[in-house]
């Protein structure tokens, strides 16, 4: 997480990355790989065996993407704020209201992951397995930031047809040129809407695919997971 950051804010402005960000960020995904590369072949596997398999898919479906989505962060680097940016402008125009919900939902799942690393060191009363497993969380953390951006694009459009609806059966009560001031800007709020959801496409679309798949995989192998934590705590 902290090696894939998408924007950093300064003086109430957010901004993409500089330069000495991606240089430590590099160092930091380096070591993460290295990290559960080792992990993977200093296990005690004598054959290829279910054990082996498990610590294999998480190597392949967690780890090796990770240098993926670090360059893509590089990459759309201006497409990460530019979202932010968009949605903003368009439920500034709307007046929305529910930023302290959104505020509480965020605090929530940052808790929850908490808990679920406490529960992780419980089980396994290994801090090695426990560190091992958290640092696999920033795929779960990237999908997250991804559902909240997209809730806000939906509760944006649900707020804007309600908006515009209102504004619809006022137009007899109101002057033409306040009826066309202000459907113009429900109209600049709905181009920022369309394009933040056209970027958003863009900056999810591998994230989610990745988790996908590993996910049906998982689900198709329920067996692999309490197996892996096995594997680990004998390495």
């Amino acid at each position: 997480m902290l090696f894939t950051s998408k924007f950093s804010i300064a003086y109430n402005c957010i901004r993409p990355h500089r330069f000495f960000y991606y240089v430590f960020s590099f160092i930091g995904v380096l070591t993460f790989i290295l990290y559960h590369l080792q992990r993977l072949f200093n296990g005690n596997f004598a054959t290829y065996n279910y054990l082996s398999l498990a610590a294999t898919l998480n190597v392949f479906f967690v780890v090796i993407p990770f240098p993926i989505f670090y360059t893509l962060n590089v990459l759309q680097r201006e497409d990460n704020v530019e979202i932010i940016l968009k949605i903003q402008n368009a439920l500034k125009i709307i007046n929305y209201k529910r930023y302290m919900i959104r505020t509480y939902w965020n605090w929530f799942y940052i808790i929850r992951h908490l808990i679920a690393y406490l529960i992780i060191v419980c089980i396994t009363r290994n801090s090695q397995i426990a560190i091992y497993y958290y640092t696999l969380n920033y795929v779960d953390v990237n999908v997250i930031y991804g559902v909240i951006m997209i809730e806000l694009i939906r509760d944006g459009v649900i707020i804007w047809v309600s908006e515009v609806e209102h504004y619809s059966k006022l137009c007899l009560d109101l002057n033409e040129e306040t009826y066309n001031k202000t459907m113009k800007k429900l109209f600049h709020a709905y181009i920022s809407l369309m394009e933040a959801f056209d970027i958003f496409k863009g900056l999810f679309q591998y994230s989610v695919s990745f988790y996908v798949i590993s996910w049906q995989i998982c689900f198709t192998r329920d067996h692999l997971a309490p197996v892996g934590l096995h594997s680990l705590s004998e390495g």
